[in-house]
Parts: C-alpha cells; structure tokens; sequence
C-alpha cells in the first residue's frame, strides 16, 4: 500500500506542477537531494512501463524489428538522468551568474524535476507510435512522411513549452526571479548543449 500511495502522491504532484506550476510550487516545499533523486527513477520507471510493452509486443508481432528491453530501458532512464540533472546544475549556475540566490540547495533540482512531466508524456506517445508505427517512406509517402514530422515537432513544442511554464514558476518563487530572467534560467541548459556539442564536433574534426 505505501508503495501504490507513493506513486500516486508522485503522479499527483507531477500533474499539478504542469497543469497549475505557480499553485504547486507556491505550496510544495523542495525536497532534499536524495528524495528528488528517489522520486526520478521512480518515474522514469514507471512512464518507462508502457513502452516497453508495446516495443516488446511489436518486436513479436514484426519480425524484422529487433528490440532489446534492457538496453531500450537503460538509455531511457540515463538519457532522462542526464537532461534532468544537467538542466537543472546549468539552471542553477544561470541563476547564481543573475544575482538570484535560494536557501534551498536542492532547488533547482527539484523544479527541474517536478517540471518534466509533460515532456516525459511526449516522449511516451511519440516512442509509443514509432513501436507500433514504423516511419513512411518519404519518397513514396512524402505527405504522410512530412505530416508525420509536422506532428513531432508540434508535440514536441507543446510538451517543452509547458515544462518551461513550470520551471519559469519554480524558479520565480525559489529564485525570486522576475519573469525575463526566470525565462533565461529555463533556456539556459539547450543554449549550453548547443555550445557543448559545437565545441565537441569542432574538437572531433580537427583529430588526425
């Protein structure tokens, strides 16, 4: 029963970040860093679930497309692990550069997290579709092919759009930021990633 009680407590507070973020955060007090981290895996775990079932049902049913539930798993969990602890040391780091200060360590950590929801339900539905829907031929199926694409970048702007509700709300009553340098702070990790992988395929092309 605590265990079912746990994620239900967990799925409500996700919701409430995304759906009303400056009630939730207003009332939400920060966790500490080992909660935030509990409460992560957690719900990696669990938006990881259904995925799963669908990829395995369609490597049975489609012969030709092999699948691997551990390393479908594992990438989800780090791949999420990284953009949730990166996104949230960088946003940290881009408030402090601001001048905006927190008596909470674990902060930005915490709004980092609680504000993925909606990108974590994206990512579900776009994985979701590719399982049981393999990619049109842009060639033969250029309309489908190009909707297709159409749709995924719309999704994707919709999730990210409201995770960056959420943290800009986070970071206003955290941070005591105003809403231009809370909408920087947000920003901040993909101007980061950008300049990251600049300089990394910079370094790459100048190897012998």
């Amino acid at each position: 029963m605590r265990a079912i009680d746990y994620v239900k407590n967990l799925g409500a507070s996700m919701m409430a970040a995304g759906i009303r973020p400056a009630d939730y955060f207003a009332s939400a007090a920060p966790e500490t860093r080992k909660r935030v981290f509990l409460d992560l895996m957690a719900c990696l775990v669990i938006t990881a679930l259904p995925v799963l079932v669908l990829s395995i049902g369609a490597s049975f049913l489609l012969k030709d497309r092999p699948f691997s539930w551990t390393v479908e798993l594992f990438l989800y969990v780090l791949g999420w692990s990284v953009f949730v602890f990166a996104g949230a040391w960088v946003r940290r780091l881009t408030a402090r550069f601001l001048g905006d200060r927190t008596d909470v360590p674990s902060a930005a950590l915490f709004v980092t997290q609680r504000s993925i929801g909606t990108m974590l339900l994206v990512a579900i539905l776009l994985r979701s579709m590719n399982a049981v829907w393999s990619w049109p031929n842009a060639a033969t199926d250029a309309g489908v092919f190009y909707g297709r694409i159409a749709f995924t970048v719309l999704l994707f702007l919709a999730g990210w759009f409201m995770e960056g509700r959420a943290v800009v709300a986070g970071f206003k009553l955290h941070y005591g930021q105003n809403t231009g340098r809370a909408i920087l702070t947000w920003i901040s990790p993909i101007v980061f990633y950008i300049v990251f992988i600049w300089l990394a395929l910079n370094i790459v092309s100048v190897l012998p």
